[in-house]
């Protein structure tokens, strides 16, 4: 019995080849966009969910209270929090701490070697966290002062085919530390990443760094809780520990510390800094998946149902030798079934051979296999069945049900399945021009993101990164050497570079008595001509100035902050009293998903060295000009590795991610318009088939194959209208909250929605057109002889 089902349902699929192939690619590709969306969704939500201990590991997170403001929280603070919690609180079983990345030269013989991804650990580190370890003692290796662990990567860097295990290493020519482990590169699904990790003791050999409670925010702390402890519990102990330990110490200056626990599991998704941007970005992927699986299945049950209409003489016949309802009904569902076990056959194929492309247009790596796991399966499944139940339900139960001989006559159409067939029709039109609309937003947004002024120039503007005391202490030589190079117009020190985000730090303005945060950047006289940026009043730091050493500028923000209506002579505590002698117009010196905040500028570089030098240059050949700058370099710095950025294209870097989102956006916006055409093909071509009498009967009495187009084209194009009325206010209101997340924002513009109707409408209309042109231009005999 099942052989003949499988025999009469192929026999089916080979009569019907355009509908059974309009139905089986559209669900094939619908199904391969959908798995390609979870495969990026389940990357995201597996972020450090295979440490063994994550349920118990949490990240510690401090809070700052005010009188005048809201402290932002931050998970980076000062190193004793984590042994004082461990002496004093039975909850937390160990620690670790992790610092902010140090990037600094690692060098091995003559190979000197700029790493970005280096940070002090304590020993603890990997007994905490389970990365994949290589070689050494994982409990020891970072035990000692001057030790460190090498990732896999860095080390053949360094050391090549050599054994790295026991060699001396020197960090910025200076200090020299000894290679006691070697781990695998951290997965790309962990917030913790590093290329190095320096033994956390060797930091308490350091006179200038302070390791006190209150001083040197440059740590972040793990807690490992007992077995069976609820956070809340420790949580609640948290106000009084802080009071002894820093809080009651801040209170004159009105400001309150409060620490959070954050769990590990969730600090990718809600408490990182893209934490907000991020889960925008996977409601969207979510959401669209979702669209493109209804219109997928909406595509596949409407052309079931569809054909399922001419199969009434087939029922009647299969009724008049005996069959019975019951075996009608598994025909059908079975049929049904086998397209659907086709396409996700080829659906799988598909996401295996496009996976390495999809995943460099997101910006991951996937293994299309990692799919399979218990959860998403149940999903799949449960999708299949539901798709195969929609489009076998009709045939299987409407049409079995047909009396033989009505059923011999072919009365299984009417208007109520033509109104369900289109109602379908106008749903997947509304999420096609709905995606339209939404993909013309998110452009428009990440053009204005990329061109708005930011308050500063960036062309022609190159940052070398001053990595380790022993460069930072020339800069001032490679800095004259770099003003003699032909078209370089000036060179600044700074801290920090404008447009990617400032550190703050605490200040006591005047007139008030507590202290408040406060952006700030360091720089040197140059920086204002260097970087084009206006004064609203006063003026800048001058060389013939020496007092101006203890000066400062604030911007318009803070200004307007603290209520200063003549700022200029104001003073600001921190370490001493520093006159304002400026205002700087508002620039955006973070990113456009940040408001413009409150800014200070100083000439007092943190122990006297700034970290980076930003040179402009107006040259037509940029190829011989970084040639002179690396001359320079080698020059002054002969030990030290040459780098550059060009200061436009790090802060393009910023929206590289709303970048990927776009196209990837708008690749699977154009994939499921392109599955709703498929529907709107089949469909159309059924149409056609069954009124080709009809166009026989019109062309004889004068019609042009313009008017067969139009008859065939005004149903559809109907429905559509219909679609975008629905489909366009939705899309409006999810953008609208999209562009939330951005501080500044273009809005929506008016054309969005006349232009993505437009293009709605054209693609309708060539989709039926082409269809029909066929049957508008045959001989009309054709036509009438056609059953």
């Amino acid at each position: 019995m099942i052989g003949n089902y499988l025999k009469v349902a192929a026999r089916n699929l080979l009569k019907y080849r355009l509908y059974s192939g309009i139905n089986v690619l559209g669900l094939t590709l619908g199904l391969s966009l959908v798995l390609m969306i979870l495969l990026y969704l389940q990357f995201e939500y597996s972020y450090d969910s295979w440490h063994a201990q994550k349920e118990r590991l949490y990240r510690v997170s401090i809070l700052s209270h005010g009188e005048d403001a809201e402290g932002e929280e931050t998970h980076v603070f000062t190193p004793p929090i984590g042994p004082d919690m461990q002496a004093e609180f039975p909850e937390v079983q160990a620690y670790t701490r992790f610092s902010t990345e140090q990037p600094a030269y690692l060098s091995y013989k003559e190979e000197a070697l700029q790493v970005d991804e280096i940070h002090y650990a304590d020993t603890s580190f990997f007994t905490l966290f389970n990365f994949q370890w290589l070689s050494g003692d994982a409990e020891t290796a970072l035990a000692r002062p001057n030790t460190v662990v090498l990732t896999v990567p860095l080390a053949r860097r360094l050391f090549g085919s050599e054994d790295p295990m026991g060699k001396l290493v020197f960090l910025d020519n200076q200090q020299q530390f000894e290679v006691t482990g070697l781990t695998a590169a951290p997965p790309a699904n962990s917030h913790l990443q590093f290329e190095a990790l320096l033994s956390f003791s060797t930091l308490y050999q350091d006179s200038e760094r302070y390791m006190g409670w209150n001083g040197g925010n440059q740590y972040i702390t793990y807690l490992l809780l007992a077995e069976n402890i609820i956070p809340t519990q420790l949580e609640e102990k948290l106000p009084t520990f802080m009071w002894r330990h820093i809080n009651e110490d801040l209170k004159p200056y009105g400001v309150q510390l409060e620490a959070r626990l954050q769990p590990l599991p969730d600090i990718h998704l809600w408490h990182d800094p893209d934490s907000t941007a991020l889960r925008t970005r996977l409601l969207a992927f979510g959401g669209i998946g979702l669209l493109i699986l209804i219109i997928a299945g909406v595509n596949f049950v409407n052309l079931a149902t569809a054909r399922a209409s001419w199969r009434a003489r087939e029922v009647g016949v299969r009724k008049v030798l005996g069959a019975s309802r019951g075996a009608l009904i598994r025909q059908f569902m079975g049929e049904a079934l086998l397209l659907v076990l086709i396409a996700t056959g080829l659906a799988f194929l598909f996401t295996e051979a496009f996976a390495p492309v999809y995943g460099k247009l997101i910006g991951k790596t996937f293994v299309p296999s990692g799919i399979f796991d218990a959860q998403t399966a149940l999903a799949l499944i449960g999708v299949l069945v539901m798709v195969s139940l929609l489009a076998g339900w009709y045939p299987a139960f409407f049409v079995s049900r047909l009396q033989a001989v009505k059923a011999l006559k072919g009365g299984a159409t009417g208007k109520n399945k033509q109104g369900l067939r289109n109602a379908l029709l106008v749903i997947q039109f509304a999420i096609s021009a709905g995606l339209i609309a939404c993909t013309l937003v998110i452009f428009q947004q990440l053009q204005y993101t990329l061109h708005k002024r930011l308050g500063f120039e960036q062309e022609g503007i190159v940052v070398l990164p001053l990595v380790g005391k022993e460069v930072q202490s020339k800069q001032a030589a490679l800095k004259q050497e770099l003003l003699s190079i032909q078209g370089v117009e000036g060179v600044a020190a700074l801290s920090e570079v404008p447009g990617q985000g400032l550190t703050r730090n605490g200040y006591i303005p005047e007139g008030h008595k507590e202290s408040l945060l406060f952006h700030a950047i360091d720089v040197d006289e140059n920086f204002l001509d260097v970087f084009g940026l206006e004064l609203a009043r006063g003026r800048f730091f001058g060389r013939a100035r020496p007092a101006d050493e203890q000066a400062v500028l604030i911007n318009e923000s803070l200004a307007r902050q603290l209520n200063w209506a003549e700022p200029i002579g104001k003073k600001i505590i921190r370490n001493g009293e520093h006159p304002v002698i400026g205002v700087a117009k508002d620039f955006h010196f973070a990113s456009l998903h940040h408001s413009i905040g409150p800014l200070i500028i100083t000439q007092q570089p943190w122990n006297g060295r700034y970290h980076r030098l930003a040179l402009k240059a107006r040259t037509g050949n940029w190829e011989r000009t970084l040639s002179d700058i690396r001359s320079r370099w080698e020059a002054v710095l002969p030990q030290a590795p040459f780098d550059f950025q060009f200061l436009d294209a790090s802060i393009a870097q910023q929206y590289e991610n709303e970048r990927r989102f776009q196209e990837a956006f708008l690749c699977f916006s154009i994939l499921s318009i392109l599955i709703a055409l498929m529907g709107v093909l089949g469909l159309s071509a059924l149409a056609i088939q069954q009124r080709t009498k009809e166009v026989g009967i019109r062309k004889v009495m004068g019609a042009s194959a313009a008017n067969i187009i139009a008859l065939f084209s005004k149903g559809f194009l109907r429905m559509v209208g219909i679609a975008m009325g629905i489909g366009f206010p939705l899309a409006w209101y999810f953008m609208q909250r999209w562009l939330q997340g951005y501080a500044y924002s273009n809005g929506i513009d008016w054309w969005v929605f006349p232009l993505a109707g437009a293009l709605t409408l054209l693609v309708a209309f060539l989709t039926v057109a082409l269809r029909a042109i066929g049957v508008a231009t045959k001989n009309p005999v054709e036509a009438l002889r056609y059953e």
